[in-house]
């Protein structure tokens, strides 16, 4: 058996194109038409509801933290220091994000996987994440966006009964939820029977109001 991380995949020899794509194209033209402006792309969408603008938070609030309490399941957004992006699920059983500070601050383990890695050596170049938090068979999911550091702090490490070798902590920024529309059309969670103590999409909006209200 093949340790994880120790074996390598080998990939088929792409075939030759028909058609050189430099020489069918005119210098500098992609073939594509270029890309709207944001005045323009708001002039098409039209602007947001208030009460949208105004359910994000600046810490995951209690009610937050029930259905981050409740996700199994995190896709994790970081910047690589070329300017590109990378997106990298987590998963562990329900809870296995640990909010602190009053929802200041997110932990995450490292688990062990194919060793790349590639998250946490972004986070040491450029901060910047965003988390999607799912929950099976519930079809909103909770945003957060903040600045990571990676940290191998016993105190931090043993937040779990299983301690990491490593772990991801998030100063948060933004917090709110999302709507439905994506995983409901998607039928992503079809025949899942969610639990009934999650928090639903008003409850969430509405906490978020009132912590941003309460300063």
């Amino acid at each position: 058996m093949v340790p994880i991380g120790r074996h390598r995949v080998s990939a088929p020899e792409p075939e030759p194109l028909d058609v050189d794509v430099a020489d069918a194209l005119p210098a500098g033209d992609t073939g594509c038409p270029p890309g709207l402006t944001s005045e323009a792309v708001r002039d098409v969408v039209g602007e947001p509801h208030p009460l949208v603008v105004a359910k994000v938070g600046d810490r995951v609030d209690p009610t937050a933290a029930e259905f981050v309490a409740a996700a199994s399941l995190v896709v994790l957004a970081s910047g690589r220091a070329d300017g590109g992006m990378d997106v990298s699920p987590r998963g562990d059983p329900a809870g296995f994000v640990r909010v602190l500070d009053d929802g200041a601050t997110l932990a995450l383990p490292e688990r062990p996987g194919n060793r790349r890695v590639d998250t946490l050596r972004n986070v040491v170049d450029r901060p910047g994440l965003g988390l999607l938090f799912l929950v099976p068979g519930i079809t909103h999911v909770l945003r957060v966006a903040g600045r990571g550091r990676v940290v191998d702090d016993p105190d931090v490490l043993g937040l779990w009964e299983d301690p990491p070798p490593l772990a991801l902590v998030v100063d948060v920024v933004d917090c709110f939820v999302h709507c439905s529309r994506a995983l409901t059309h998607s039928r992503t969670w079809t025949g899942i029977t969610p639990e009934s103590t999650v928090p639903g999409i008003k409850a969430l909006a509405d906490a978020a109001r009132e912590a941003r209200e309460q300063g």
